[in-house]
């Protein structure tokens, strides 16, 4: 990035000085006062002070203020614009990323946990159907369930537990117009007995019964310390779901709607 003129010079120091002194300043490490012979070799020994979740926040600030666009001076024109930068930055960590078979993926200056194949496909089918305005509450906790699944360098999962199923609370409160935090049980059975969506029995009871997970485990429902504590594999278990359920709700309703004559 650096050779390629991609990263911002300030006024008291080159390209390289600017990424040192965010990297000094992100892993709190004191000045090195070694003979270092070039910046390079600075840079990697200060790469072996850090802890690894604070690089990922380096290459995050990089991303975010030190990347610049490339320009001829004396022709005044830009010959690589910011975008161009950002995507090369992007494309280059990603493929480090995918070589050492790491969990999480660069999108738009910032590191997600990206979880196995078939959680990547439900999230992306869930940010379609997330997109209608009518369910902006939905998308607010899941977003938020998928912010906690995604943190670093531990991620929250009781939380990410917490806001999936608010975002299934949600889907089922806009559906209905009932408050489904209050009973859940009974606003899904009652949605089930409805003209809204034919949903059959056992998917009902399977809706209630994943629900119910969240009385089950440590501080997702209360601050009590009972019960199972949340590993990764049952939150990731938890968001797939929670996100099949409301695309299955959100199309079956779609489909019922678009059955009317008028």
């Amino acid at each position: 990035m650096v050779h390629r003129r991609y990263i911002a010079e300030n006024n008291n120091s080159s390209a390289w000085g600017t990424v040192l002194n965010e990297l000094y300043r992100l892993g709190r490490v004191e000045k090195g006062y070694n003979n270092f012979q070039t910046y390079l070799d600075e840079f990697n020994w200060l790469l072996q002070s850090v802890e690894w979740y604070k690089i990922y926040s380096l290459c995050e600030r990089i991303y975010a203020i030190l990347l610049t666009d490339v320009r001829d001076n004396q022709l005044m024109q830009i010959l690589v614009s910011i975008e161009e930068v950002k995507e090369y930055f992007t494309h280059e960590i990603n493929n480090l990323l995918c070589e050492e078979n790491l969990d999480y993926r660069f999108n738009n200056g910032q590191f997600e946990r990206e979880g196995r194949l078939h959680t990547q496909k439900s999230i992306k089918r869930m940010g379609a159907i997330l997109s209608n305005s009518e369910l902006y509450l939905v998308r607010q906790h899941y977003n938020k369930a998928l912010k906690f699944f995604g943190e670093k360098p531990i991620p929250d999962l009781t939380n990410c537990v917490k806001e999936s199923m608010c975002a299934l609370e949600s889907c089922i409160e806009i559906i209905t117009g009932k408050k489904a935090s209050v009973n859940f049980t009974k606003a899904i059975r009652e949605l089930q007995k409805s003209d809204l969506i034919n949903i059959p029995p056992t998917i009902t009871e399977s809706i209630i019964k994943i629900y119910a997970f969240r009385g089950e485990s440590q501080g997702v429902a209360h601050s009590s310390p009972e019960g199972s504590k949340v590993t990764e594999t049952e939150a990731e278990l938890i968001l797939n779901l929670v996100a099949a359920y409301i695309t299955y709700l959100v199309d079956s309703l779609l489909i019922r709607k678009e059955d009317i004559p008028f």
